[in-house]
């Protein structure tokens, strides 16, 4: 834990505690948005999904109408039915394109995989600072181009939901608090038992 830390200046150390609490926000961070674009993901494909299936049903339909009609010619009710199920299937059509597309979910994909690796190299950083086996100027070095990282993967990555946020917390057990920042417990849920702060 902190106590452990080699011994240096005082001045060293609380400057380590402080990057190592600032490294570690930023490493709940990552992960809740790797897990929250993950659910992003999950959703719009469920969406995608369900559109498919809609569509496949009404050109069944459509087409089964059509043999129907071929039967039974002079039937006008037929003919109603058959532009009603192709006016839907123009209007689902339309709305599967306005709204769900495939590229939506492979761009939730690719900021997820990009979160997860930002995640996987906030760990070594996490033991450096706990083993205090890195420099002050190293320490600030890294997570400064953490952050920026961070921050460059969220400039370009898509919107997600309250609903997606709210899922990948019940997914990683965390609860929301009203203090803005993660507690240690919450951090330390997240990471290896070898890197928690409280064993």
């Amino acid at each position: 834990d902190l106590h452990s830390f080699p011994t240096r200046r005082s001045s060293d150390l609380v400057g380590d505690r402080e990057n190592l609490a600032i490294v570690r926000q930023c490493f709940a961070n990552t992960v809740l948005s790797h897990k929250t674009h993950e659910m992003a993901v999950e959703r719009k494909s469920r969406r995608i999904t369900i559109f498919k299936i809609l569509n496949i049903v009404v050109i069944a339909l459509v087409l089964t109408i059509f043999v129907v009609q071929a039967m039974w010619v002079n039937n006008p009710i037929l003919g109603y039915i058959g532009a009603g199920l192709t006016a839907a299937e123009i209007v689902l059509l339309i709305s599967h394109l306005t709204f769900v597309t495939e590229s939506d979910t492979t761009a939730h994909k690719n900021s997820a995989l990009k979160y997860m690796s930002l995640r996987d190299r906030y760990k070594p950083l996490v033991a450096d600072l706990m083993k205090g086996t890195i420099s002050k100027d190293e320490i600030e070095r890294k997570r400064d181009e953490l952050l920026r990282e961070y921050q460059m993967i969220a400039d370009l990555s898509l919107q997600t939901s309250i609903k997606d946020y709210q899922k990948a917390m019940k997914s990683l057990k965390l609860t929301e608090d009203d203090e803005n920042v993660w507690s240690d417990k919450q951090v330390d849920s997240l990471l290896p038992k070898e890197l928690r702060l409280t064993k």
